[in-house]
């Protein structure tokens, strides 16, 4: 049994509660360290995707087109993006 388990019957009612900003505070606020540890694992994932989404957006708008390194996924949604 997971120690998230208690909360799950929870969850599809607590994603529409309010703005992310409330939330968030909302989480901050609970003592559950389960919780607050989970948070932090969401925080440094979401710290890493805009690290990557950055680099990748800066090497796009430094190398000339047809070059192979923008054919993958990333490259095809930060063009489109900065168009």
């Amino acid at each position: 049994m997971s120690v998230m388990t208690p909360a799950a019957p929870c969850i599809p009612y607590l994603v529409k509660l309010g703005s992310p900003r409330l939330r968030r505070f909302l989480v901050k606020m609970v003592p559950w360290p389960v919780l607050q540890r989970l948070r932090q694992i969401v925080d440094i994932i979401a710290d890493n995707v805009l690290e990557i989404f950055q680099a990748k957006k800066g090497r796009l708008g430094n190398m000339a087109t047809g070059h192979e390194e923008g054919k993958d996924i990333m490259g095809i949604l930060c063009r489109s993006q900065c168009e």
